[in-house]
């Protein structure tokens, strides 16, 4: 190891980026922590001898300050060499600069430098790409590319966060991406309390809504812009603060970011609490009549005569809450017959249930039957229609009985 690195570890100056061990041509350096917790590089054992001339451990440090820029570098290490050669050379140094690999096999951990220039590469790719896709867009973004560039994203925070306070390497990202998180969560909230999928498309996202506020396209894009760029740099003095201050800072980003989607339309709590109170309601009254329906298969199975399945007719509609009920029989020789059962008490207005004909077709009988039937409604149409489809899969069960 160059006597200059040594020196900066000894006095304590290095700040364990990893550089000095990403550049070595030779894989000398290896970045370890000491007894003391500190990241700094270590030579290896039985590793090939450093060149000589060789000084670009020391200059790429930045605590030595001595830096060059890759173009010097190059020519430095690998000297004059045709462009293919050049090219592979320059390859492997990137490879190396990145810290996955070195000559003897040996794995770099956690080379700072290199996640630097993993993250410049992201930035200049996606900021091409911004200029194409920006309203009016030429260009746009699909599946692939959005799901690599977040697992980029969370890949590189959690790398960070072993380097550095937990806290702020995994806050930062989630600061960044603060709008589209949120937009998300929103999203997927709304559509379960609306009762539909949580991937049918709508037009309630936060883009959606700052647009119905009079605002143009492009003029939204620009406030999601600012809005990102604002909750990122103030997440940055998270990381000149420790412990509580970090946690306090972060949590007043969050609580700016939800007031802004407040205020926008996306956090409705009044509306979204009445919801979730009509969706018990609606589920404690579904289970209500599942059972009701379940008790009354046990008295269908058990019905041997018409009398009884009859019988079983009555307390189907009493359990599912029917106002009336009418079976009409007319046979070949123009007979009509009919039986009808009533609920007690007064009977319910017209305007209250929802009266239906369903014909019989799953009977031996000679003639024709059909049942009118008045469900009442219990201030819910939705409730009506599945009581009337609990009714309808008994009769489709269950056989009429010929009388003997």
């Amino acid at each position: 190891m160059n006597n200059v690195v040594t020196s900066v570890v000894d006095n304590g100056l290095c700040i364990g980026c990893g550089m000095c061990a990403g550049i070595c041509p030779k894989g000398r350096l290896e970045m370890q922590f000491n007894d003391r917790g500190e990241y700094n590089p270590v030579e290896l054992k039985d590793s090939v001898p450093c060149p000589e001339k060789c000084s670009l451990c020391y200059q790429v440090c930045p605590a030595h300050g001595d830096t060059k820029n890759e173009t010097d570098i190059g020519r430095e290490l690998y000297g004059d060499v045709d462009g293919i050669q050049y090219r592979k050379e320059t390859g492997y140094y990137l490879s190396s600069y990145l810290g996955y690999s070195n000559t003897n096999g040996h794995r770099k951990n956690g080379a700072s430098g290199g996640m630097a220039v993993l993250m410049l590469a992201l930035l200049g790719s996606l900021s091409g790409f911004l200029f194409f896709n920006f309203h009016p867009a030429k260009i746009f973004m699909g599946d692939c590319g959005s799901l690599f560039v977040g697992f980029v994203i969370a890949s590189a925070s959690v790398m960070c966060a072993t380097k550095s306070a937990t806290l702020v390497g995994l806050a930062l990202p989630a600061l960044a991406l603060g709008i589209p998180i949120f937009d998300t969560l929103f999203s997927m909230i709304r559509r379960f309390l609306e009762r539909r999928s949580i991937f049918a498309p709508d037009r309630g996202h936060f883009h959606h809504r700052l647009i119905k506020l009079g605002i143009k396209q492009h003029h939204a894009v620009i406030i999601i812009y600012v809005m990102t760029l604002f909750s990122a740099g103030l997440g940055m003095f998270m990381m000149a603060t420790h412990n509580i201050g970090s946690l306090i800072i972060f949590l007043c980003l969050l609580l700016l970011l939800l007031l802004l989607f407040r205020v926008v339309g996306s956090i409705q709590l009044r509306e979204a609490m009445s919801v979730l109170q009509d969706k018990y309601r609606m589920a404690n009254q579904r289970k209500q009549e599942q059972t009701s329906f379940e008790e009354t298969q046990l008295h269908f199975r058990n019905a041997c005569t018409y009398n009884q399945w009859w019988s079983a007719i009555c307390k189907a509609a009493e359990q599912m809450d029917f106002a009336w009920i009418s079976l009409k029989t007319t046979d070949k020789d123009g007979t009509v017959r009919t039986e009808v059962w009533r609920t007690a008490g007064a009977p319910p207005g017209l305007s209250d249930v929802v009266i239906m004909t369903v014909p019989l077709r799953n009977h031996d009988k000679a003639g024709a039957m059909e049942f009118e039937i008045a469900i009442s409604i219990n201030g819910s149409y939705e409730s009506t229609g599945h009581r009337a489809k609990l009714f309808g899969r008994l009769i489709d069960e269950h056989e009429v009985i010929n009388k003997v």
